[in-house]
């Protein structure tokens, strides 16, 4: 997916926010070694194919990659 590209429809606020606690908690969760490997390696699969992680996947930080997702949806709410 090209990531320039936008949604043809927008989340609402509400939306928005409850992925903002989502992200949050995952990435306080995985951080903190609560999430199995198995889980991890399923995340980081995702994220590389949408386009969030590039290259070889065992060297991305999945806890730093959340957070980018997580601030750039608080950008889109426009915090």
């Amino acid at each position: 997916m090209e990531s320039s590209e936008f949604c043809p429809r927008p989340l609402t606020r509400q939306d928005a926010a409850a992925l903002i606690g989502i992200l949050a908690v995952l990435e306080g969760q995985v951080m903190s070694g609560n999430v199995e490997p198995e889980a991890v390696e399923r995340f980081q699969s995702r994220m590389a194919d949408d386009g969030l992680l590039s290259g070889d996947v065992a060297d991305h930080d999945v806890p730093a990659t959340l957070e980018a997702l997580n601030q750039r949806v608080r950008f889109a709410l426009g915090e």
